[in-house]
């Protein structure tokens, strides 16, 4: 059930759509003068929808033919909207940032904050990514695994390299709008794809 070879084209106008809405709701943010001072709300909801909807679709994908690898990918899609979303990270980070002496070592507190958010953003990633290898996700890395991998890496790149440059940078407007379009593209390709993933197990014997 894992080997999904290619993208249909029903997954491409049902990304094609999501990615029009993705469009629309990231010019109107700019319009309101959201992106200018952070994240827009509108955006951070309608991404943390995209992430449970794909959990919901893996999940179901998984049970139905005991493939644990893909529920695992679909939490980690769901983690990252999470993480970049609501900054479930951000009291980990704050605890860790107010036990370090950064004016001993010549680094300004922002910085300082930044670098303990990028630390616990990297465990909390390699431990979820690993869990997912665990799990089946890098077992003969199908071409369904390779595809969810890539998504998972660059969703990761955007929604927490980008993140961590907006937050440390005076160009947060711009920095904003990279983060916030690059993450909603690749959440809505995400999305469309996990649908494909969905509608294939349904068409496909049921594992005992």
């Amino acid at each position: 059930m894992d080997e999904i070879p290619y993208v249909d084209d029903r997954t491409w106008g049902v990304a094609g759509g999501l990615i029009a809405f993705d469009v629309a709701l990231t010019v109107a943010a700019v319009s309101n003068g959201q992106l200018a001072h952070g994240s827009s709300p509108t955006l951070v909801a309608w991404d943390l929808a995209k992430g449970i909807a794909i959990v919901l679709l893996l999940i179901s994908g998984s049970t139905r033919h005991r493939s644990p690898g893909l529920a695992g990918f679909g939490c980690l899609f769901l983690l990252i909207a999470l993480v970049d979303g609501l900054a479930i990270h951000s009291p980990i980070a704050h605890w860790i940032s107010d036990l370090v002496p950064w004016a001993v070592l010549d680094i300004r507190p922002a910085d300082g904050q930044g670098i303990a958010e990028l630390a616990v953003l990297l465990v909390l990633g390699l431990s979820a990514a690993i869990v997912v290898a665990r799990l089946g996700g890098w077992q003969g890395l199908s071409a369904t695994r390779q595809a969810l991998w890539v998504l998972v890496i660059g969703l990761g790149f955007f929604a927490i390299a980008i993140d961590l440059v907006d937050h440390l940078t005076d160009l947060q407007g711009r920095w904003s709008m990279l983060e916030e379009g690059g993450e909603g593209v690749l959440l809505s390709l995400a999305l469309a794809y996990s649908w494909q993933v969905w509608q294939r197990s349904l068409s496909m014997p049921e594992s005992r």
